[in-house]
């Protein structure tokens, strides 16, 4: 029968502690970074589902149209009803390259959570790009930070190899009952 090497049952949750002391610290390692960054074809994927469903991204409006007659003449008023823009939450942001492709996509703001080190290089690369403004690295684990609000998008890479090997499903999930708004998508 197998069992895990910890001695545990093999049906168990993981162990997040023991998963991030053996695996998931690696995250915080340029060259782990740099590899993932290197897979083109996965790239290529990410910056597609980006930019190919920018509307997600970009602001929300309605618009408003008010016909007024005076005598003969039709004016035709403009009035902007709701200039809500997208908030969108990174899970995992790593090196930053999702929260910078969906600023660049037309985010207002995106709040990039990093639960290592790699925060620092993510928090660099923002400003390398100019996005300071608009993305905010946090570093700490999704389901301990603080947002100042709920976001509209939740972006992430979550599948690890093996598809569940990185235990991020459950992180996102905490994200959407967390962070994410009833209209939100993911």
């Amino acid at each position: 029968m197998a069992s895990r090497t910890n001695g545990g049952s093999s049906n168990g949750p993981v162990d997040k502690g023991a998963d991030f002391a053996n695996y998931f610290c690696t995250y915080a390692f340029l060259y782990h970074q740099k590899e993932m960054l290197s897979d083109r074809v996965r790239m290529d994927a990410y910056y597609n589902a980006v930019f190919q469903n920018k509307h997600h991204f970009q602001g929300k409006f309605r618009y408003l149209f008010v016909e007024i007659r005076l005598e003969k003449a039709v004016k035709i008023e403009y009035f902007e009803a709701d200039a809500s823009y997208i908030a969108v939450l990174d899970v995992g942001t790593g090196s930053g390259i999702l929260a910078i492709w969906s600023a660049q996509a037309g985010a207002r703001k995106v709040y990039a959570v990093e639960a290592t080190k790699m925060s620092e290089h993510a928090r660099t690369l923002v400003q390398a790009n100019n996005l300071q403004d608009i993305v905010e690295v946090i570093e700490g684990s999704i389901e301990e930070v603080v947002l100042p609000e709920k976001v509209d998008v939740i972006i992430s890479e979550w599948m690890g190899y093996f598809l569940l090997r990185e235990s991020m499903f459950d992180s996102v999930i905490c994200a959407r009952d967390r962070w994410l708004k009833p209209s939100g998508v993911m």
